[in-house]
């Protein structure tokens, strides 16, 4: 699951990081130790950053306002309708 912020918007505190390119024009972020997904970014939405929910040591506290691709959720994950970003 990731969570969307504008570009600059978060600061990774610790660890080292690497990137990959994993096709053309996205870049994809890990952490360099564990090789844990921290980031996804794409020239399709040149703007934001898609971050790792996992990555945050509160994610509790990042509350959803929109989803994307609601249309292809596991049949046990259940929205409400105003959170299916429709």
């Amino acid at each position: 699951m990731f969570v969307r912020f504008e570009n600059d918007s978060v600061t990774v505190t610790e660890g080292a990081i690497t990137t990959f390119k994993s096709s053309p024009g996205t870049t994809r972020v890990f952490c360099a130790r564990c090789g844990s997904t921290l980031t996804c970014a794409t020239v399709h939405f040149p703007t934001e950053t898609h971050y790792h929910v996992g990555a945050f040591d509160r994610a509790a506290e990042l509350q959803p306002r929109k989803h994307f691709f609601a249309n292809e959720q596991l049949p046990w994950l259940k929205l409400s309708h105003n959170e299916q970003g429709k």
